[in-house]
């Protein structure tokens, strides 16, 4: 096999990732990029995914590329677009602005894939052109992957469904207080949680003029979708005390009441 000079050979370090959203499974990733281009004295570049759902990928590019520079400034961050939607549009990027070894970083679970698309669309004529592709695992799974391994998207995913604030924060890489909750809220709008909890407390103030039982009972309804919130809980127990109050039947109050002590239970 022809030996390949990499002497002064212009090196990329390239991922590409949804990081929707960014957790601190994709911060070993980061890094796992910027020391590969270290250690080739050459640069590295990390592509996030273009694709927005209110299935798995709630935050738009534009605010998952600000939320990454503020995690890792010193990153070279940037978006695909609809016009570079993959992993090998930014292949023949790289290969069309000169670079000539390209070593793609990822998961362990998808080096496999990688090495053999990669390769399979490399030389002249086809795809791309590099004189050399190394492939190299970032050492995890890839923290992108759907499942109950490691801290991955999609577990900060539920919690943010969960209206769990506390445990979505805890899978964040380090940052300010106010990027922790803008991001969360943002996840939470894009995965069409919001706007279903405001029509939702909408529908909990129309009933609770004059019925509070069902106003309790939509106040519930929140709770199974958002089961922590505390002004949920106040509301839930509010509109029981006043159903209570006005119950003309010892059952229905009894009713009432148990409720009121479960719910409470909550901020045990």
């Amino acid at each position: 096999m022809e030996q390949i000079d990499e002497t002064n050979m212009k090196t990329t370090a390239l991922t590409f990732g949804r990081m929707n959203p960014i957790s601190v499974g994709h911060a070993k990733l980061v890094q796992k990029v910027k020391d590969v281009a270290k250690e080739h004295s050459g640069d590295h570049k990390i592509v996030l995914s273009h694709t927005q759902d209110d299935k798995k990928n709630p935050l738009h590019v534009d605010d998952k590329v600000r939320f990454v520079k503020h995690y890792f400034p010193d990153a070279n961050i940037e978006g695909a677009s609809k016009e570079h939607p993959t992993f090998l549009h930014q292949a023949k990027k790289l290969s069309d602005t000169g670079t000539e070894h390209l070593v793609m970083v990822a998961g362990s679970d998808r080096v496999d894939e990688y090495h053999k698309l990669l390769h399979k669309y490399n030389g002249e004529g086809k795809n791309h052109n590099f004189k050399k592709i190394t492939v190299v695992s970032a050492g995890d799974r890839d923290p992108d992957a759907e499942g109950a391994e490691g801290m991955s998207a999609s577990k900060l995913r539920a919690h943010a469904v969960s209206g769990n604030y506390e445990a979505f924060k805890s899978g964040l890489p380090k940052g300010d207080e106010k990027i922790h909750k803008e991001m969360y809220h943002k996840v939470r709008s894009g995965l069409k949680l919001e706007c279903f909890i405001h029509r939702a407390r909408t529908m909990v103030l129309e009933y609770a003029a004059s019925k509070h039982a069902a106003a309790a009972k939509q106040a519930e309804n929140l709770l199974n979708m958002d089961p922590e919130n505390k002004d949920l809980i106040d509301l839930a127990v509010k509109h029981h005390k006043r159903a209570a109050n006005s119950a003309t039947s010892d059952v229905e109050k009894n009713y009432h009441s148990d409720k009121i002590t479960k719910l409470n239970r909550k901020y045990e």
